[in-house]
């Protein structure tokens, strides 16, 4: 009953999965019992039965304290004190996951709606929460909000950090290193320059690992230079988590870099669509590297897997793909993804997030998703990022999902900082993007 309660659940059958996980979990024990829960109370809440959400995370935080799913609970359930208006009682159980969380992706949403049920209420601590959260976590999209929302919605990068030491003018590393890894060392600066960036990789890869903030910055440039944008983006978050003064605009542009800029405004273009968003995705999906193949075989810059691949060759009358060639072909798989980003936002009217989240968790069950729950009912047309609009992303039932929208959402404001030197909110923050998309 357990494995069935979560292949319904995948499956978007979620009334059903609610009720044969509640009742596998009163006849199992142990491990299985406690995911068992979670899935049934995840289940209920995509189909607004919140009573059976509140008990269940009752059951949960009581009887399995100490555990993810507990933690998960906690966050439910003060998702849905906030949902329905009681955000007394949405402040105690967020401030409690703020002192106690383990989960750095939990204790971000924690602090977020802590801050936004203090604003509900009217209390002076919500400036500090809200301060705090963009201290911690300033490349968060919950933290990036925090900060414009500071700013009176103009965030200008050069005032951001003024603080800085004005004396620190260049980052520099020192290693030792042998006679080999020096080899290496000046291999891979001659394989970058002739453009071999993959051999470059494999050179780089030998040098002994970075450990010091700086060292960590000065080898993301390094990486990014070798169109290692993963490895890059890792270390640069590394040193700048560990150093304010890091956070400068020189590294932000190995995070979120112009890879491929030309090719996606040219096919935004023709979609009506702002590469921005188009480029966000594509970060988030591959990180830029072309050969990119996830676990579930997608594949290239957009992430195509095969079914939706062939799917939009016929669209565009490419003809028959021969896989994986084609989607490792960069123009090729940035002009089908953004094909299928156009058609998501077809299907759901121009809304961005929602479009964002049936990229990756598929159109059926998004659609599925927003026909179950009558709180939902408008939401494809509603135009407005406010914090009580989007709560839905956090309530959404597969977190990596919520994570991938939130991402994406993030990247487009920081690709705006990053090449124009400040971000300048309109209502909702994703206006930019919406259009007629074209099939």
């Amino acid at each position: 009953m357990s494995e069935w309660a979560r292949v319904l659940f995948n499956r978007g059958l979620w009334a059903e999965a609610a009720r044969l996980g509640k009742l596998a979990s009163e006849k199992n024990g142990g491990a299985r019992s406690t995911k068992t829960l979670e899935i049934a109370m995840d289940a209920a809440y995509a189909v607004d039965d919140f009573k059976t959400v509140k008990n269940l995370g009752e059951e949960l935080v009581e009887k399995h304290a100490g555990t993810a799913s507990a933690r998960t609970a906690s966050l439910r359930m003060g998702l849905l004190a906030y949902r329905l208006q009681d955000f007394e009682r949405a402040t105690v159980l967020f401030e409690k996951l703020v002192s106690t969380s383990s989960s750095e992706a939990i204790e971000i949403q924690a602090r977020y709606w802590l801050w936004r049920s203090l604003e509900k209420t009217k209390s002076e601590r919500s400036n500090n929460e809200r301060e705090e959260l963009a201290r911690r976590f300033p490349f968060s999209y919950y933290g990036v909000r925090a900060r414009l929302e500071g700013r009176g919605g103009d965030l200008d990068w050069s005032k951001e950090n003024s603080k800085m030491d004005p004396k620190v003018d260049k980052i520099e590393s020192k290693i030792w290193v042998t006679q080999e890894e020096k080899q290496s060392f000046d291999r891979a600066l001659l394989l970058v320059s002739a453009g071999w960036f993959d051999d470059a990789q494999l050179e780089l890869a030998i040098l002994p690992a970075a450990t010091t903030p700086d060292s960590k910055a000065v080898r993301a440039r390094v990486w990014a230079a070798a169109k290692n944008f993963l490895t890059a983006s890792k270390l640069a978050n590394e040193a700048w988590d560990a150093k304010f003064e890091l956070r400068r605009p020189e590294l932000l542009n190995v995070v979120w870099p112009p890879e491929y800029r030309e090719a996606f405004d040219t096919f935004a273009r023709a979609k009506n669509l702002d590469a921005l968003m188009t480029r966000s995705l594509a970060k988030q999906e591959s990180g830029f590297n072309k050969r990119a193949v996830s676990s579930s075989g997608a594949m290239g810059l957009m992430q195509m897997i095969p079914p939706t691949a062939r799917e939009i060759a016929d669209d565009l009358r490419i003809g028959k793909l021969n896989l994986p060639d084609d989607l490792f072909e960069s123009e090729r798989n940035i002009k089908m993804g953004t094909h299928y980003i156009a058609k998501m936002l077809g299907q759901f009217k121009g809304h961005v997030p929602l479009a964002l989240a049936a990229y990756n968790a598929g159109p059926t069950r998004v659609d599925r998703w927003l026909k179950s729950r009558p709180s939902m009912q408008g939401l494809e047309v509603t135009r407005t990022s406010s914090a009580d609009s989007e709560i839905w992303i956090d309530e959404f039932p597969f977190a990596e999902t919520s994570g991938y929208v939130k991402s994406i959402l993030r990247n487009i404001l920081l690709f705006q900082m990053v090449e124009t030197g400040r971000i300048v909110t309109e209502e909702p923050l994703w206006k930019s993007n919406l259009s007629a998309a074209r099939p």
